[in-house]
């Protein structure tokens, strides 16, 4: 028997292998090779409905997605229908408007898009649907009626305001004033919809404080019609001019017409039921009358002082605060002989309340009442005399033949509260309001202080720093020397800023104030009348408001009398 020797190696060699494979597999590591990560992105069909002819660059929709791997994603159209219709933000997933042609009802009902959302080796699709409604392409322009407001005097190349208008087909519009006669043309439209005044005009609160315009918007074909308000807005105009006195701040007693006559330290003033103008003349113990001819008189004082009698035979010691009731009875805080002073008709002059020459502070009947440098004072309608008792740090009241004190306690301080718990320094002057408010210039504080009638005291205005402050309130700064104070019909507050050289406005805005300077050059002592921008005054003092927007200002360094016209 022949043995083939190969075919035993083969033999051999095939039953050897299965061993070997064994061995070899039993020494292979199978943590070696990794297990592959699946990176997930979701990204969800979208879908809307528009109406037709949207602008280029129009915001459709933003596309959102997300990956389980939290890689930033970038975004893009891979493919759209019509072609070139939108565009996409690859970074924020933002589809907008590319070709606003496209979208047309009547020719693309609907356009699609393909939108990847990629992460770079990843990415998936999703499919957006974009639906037109159909716009009634024979539409007038849309434009709503609008309201403007704008200052008076406004220069004539001031725009007032820009109309718009839109229109479903996107066309281009042409505005212009339906009636451009209307108000003397006073006013003019650019076909682009700015409305301002012809050149050489314009607006004035006091003539006209609202306009109504017609207005006509055309797209070529169609026109709509709007109307347009213009309401101007009140800005404050001020003159200034002479009364009486002199030009030249010489002071002196002479009697006269208009810059003849004299004055020394002119203190407070009030318009008469008589017409006239009536000034407690300080520096000459005087008190003056000035008629609706500016002929200045000396209508009490002269006599002996301290002494009561009729006209010149009276005698003052330092009038300051005046004032008049209903019935044409004048009443003057004279300062010096410590007492209230009463001027009936034919200038007879008494002794109302205190005891000439005996300061004190006594709550009382007339005659036992004391009162210390009274200055201020002021009547109200129902015939209550208020009194800015200075040195005393107090507002007393006078009712019914009773001295009271409504505010303050004697001594000096600041504090707000009520009636007696409340503290004043050196209050000068006074004045009071038609519902029975109060309003103190607080000289010491630098502050301008509120009474209501059942005696609540607040601080209105100043903060007790020395300054010359505009803004709310108490953000407002007053000078070391404040004199004169008067309300108007509105609730709004005048106030001679003495050392500032200005008289200071406190706006009433429902019961809040803010501080303006009304005229006067600040902190420039002068005589200049005119426009307020220019006008000047030497030591404002007294202060009195009339029903015609009219103020009348004493000058203590001037020594004369001023008118104050407010538009």
């Amino acid at each position: 028997m022949i043995i083939n020797k190969y075919s035993t190696k083969a033999n051999i060699l095939l039953f050897l292998f299965p061993i070997f494979s064994v061995l070899l597999g039993c020494g292979k590591d199978e943590g070696e090779k990794p297990e592959e990560k699946v990176i997930e992105i979701t990204i969800e069909d979208a879908a809307l409905t528009i109406p037709e002819n949207p602008s280029n660059g129009t915001v459709l929709l933003t596309m959102t997605a997300s990956t389980t791997s939290n890689d930033p994603l970038s975004f893009s159209i891979t493919s759209q229908s019509p072609t070139n219709a939108m565009a996409m933000d690859p970074s924020t997933g933002q589809i907008t408007v590319l070709d606003s042609e496209k979208f047309d009802y009547e020719i693309h009902p609907e356009l699609t898009a393909t939108v990847s959302a990629s992460s770079g080796n990843f990415s998936e699709s999703a499919e957006v649907k974009i639906t037109l409604t159909d716009v009634d392409e024979n539409a007038p322009p849309a434009v709503g009626d609008v309201s403007f407001s704008v200052a008076e005097n406004i220069d004539d190349t001031v725009v007032i305001g820009i109309i718009t208008a839109t229109d479903a087909e996107n066309d281009p519009l042409q505005f212009s004033l339906a009636d451009p006669t209307a108000y003397n043309s006073l006013f003019e439209l650019t076909t682009s919809g700015e409305l301002s005044i012809t050149l050489g005009n314009s607006l004035d609160y006091e003539t006209e404080t609202q306009y109504t315009i017609q207005v006509n918007v055309s797209d070529g074909v169609n026109i709509a019609q709007a109307t347009i308000t213009v309401d101007v807005t009140n800005i404050i105009e001020v003159t200034v001019e002479i009364v009486a006195g002199s030009t030249t701040n010489a002071n002196g007693t002479a009697d006269g017409i208009g810059t003849a006559a004299r004055f020394n330290i002119p203190a407070d003033i009030v318009l008469h039921t008589d017409g006239s103008l009536y000034v407690s003349d300080r520096g000459t113990s005087l008190i003056r009358a000035i008629d609706g001819n500016a002929n200045v008189t000396t209508y009490a004082g002269g006599g002996p002082t301290n002494a009561d009698g009729i006209g010149t035979a009276a005698g003052f010691s330092g009038p300051v605060g005046i004032d008049n009731n209903s019935n044409g009875e004048i009443y003057v805080a004279d300062s010096q002989s410590h007492v209230i002073r009463k001027i009936v008709a034919g200038a007879d002059v008494t002794t109302f309340a205190g005891n000439t020459g005996t300061n004190g502070f006594v709550d009382g009947d007339l005659t036992d009442a004391r009162f210390a440098s009274p200055s201020g004072l002021a009547i109200a309608t129902d015939g209550t005399i208020y009194i800015a008792d200075r040195v005393n740090h107090a507002i007393r009241k006078i009712s019914n033949g009773m001295v009271t004190t409504l505010a303050g306690n004697g001594t000096a301080g600041f504090s707000d509260g009520q009636e007696t718990s409340a503290s004043f320094n050196l209050p000068h002057s006074i004045d009071v309001d038609s519902e029975g408010n109060i309003y103190v210039a607080d000289q010491g504080n630098r502050a301008i202080r509120k009474i209501t009638p059942n005696g609540a005291v607040t601080t209105i205005a100043g903060n007790g720093s020395i300054g010359l402050e505009n803004g709310p309130g108490q953000d407002a700064e007053f000078g070391g020397t404040i004199r004169g104070i008067a309300v108007d019909d509105n609730g709004n507050v005048y106030v001679s800023d003495t050392s500032n050289q200005v008289i200071r406005m406190l706006i009433n805005n429902s019961g809040s104030y803010d501080v303006i300077t009304l005229v006067g050059l600040a902190n420039n002592a002068g005589y200049m009348d005119g426009d307020g921008s220019i006008a000047q005054f030497f030591n404002p003092a007294g202060i009195t408001y009339t029903s015609d927007n009219i103020l009348y200002v004493t000058e203590e360094g001037g020594n004369r009398v001023r008118k104050i016209i407010v538009e």
